[in-house]
């Protein structure tokens, strides 16, 4: 999101949060004019006419709001990202378990009643193997590696 400010050099103050959840609030009473978070925490406050959604950065519409268009329809297709809910085990755990654990992810989130239970949270089941998830997450780590190399931008303590 830094990277977006100073490329679009926007005259925005990033204001920090533990939890971006705990920043709704803020936003609802007008002491915030922007907020990143994720769909779900939002909805119900969307719905209530408190907030207005803007645009979800996933590259599809969300099922669970269909009517708010994709930060690409929006014209920034830089924001798209997709966000990456995974089952995460030790560093040491058996491949064997591993493998029997996402065979039983896989057979969950293939359920139809699955989708339809988290849909309104403006999730979509996508299950893979382990070794995709991985893929994803080294693609995703070396994308925000880069932007954080090109702004400058550094963790802080």
């Amino acid at each position: 999101m830094v990277g977006f400010v100073r490329e679009q050099k926007l005259d925005m103050q990033y204001v920090s949060y533990r939890s971006p959840v705990l920043a709704l609030p803020d936003l609802a009473q007008g002491r915030l004019q922007l907020l990143m978070l994720p769909l779900a925490p939002a909805l119900p406050q969307a719905r209530a006419g408190q907030v207005k959604l803007l645009a979800v950065t996933n590259p599809v519409r969300s099922p669970a709001a269909p009517e708010v268009p994709t930060v690409a329809e929006a014209g920034f297709p830089d924001l798209t990202f997709g966000g990456t809910l995974a089952f995460f085990g030790p560093r040491g755990m058996p491949a064997a378990l591993r493998e029997r654990i996402a065979a039983d992810v896989r057979m969950v989130a293939a359920e139809p009643g699955f989708a339809e239970r988290i849909g309104p949270l403006g999730m979509v089941p996508r299950a893979g193997t382990p070794e995709e998830l991985g893929r994803v997450v080294e693609e995703n780590r070396l994308h925000w590696a880069e932007r954080a190399r090109t702004h400058g931008v550094r963790p802080t303590n």
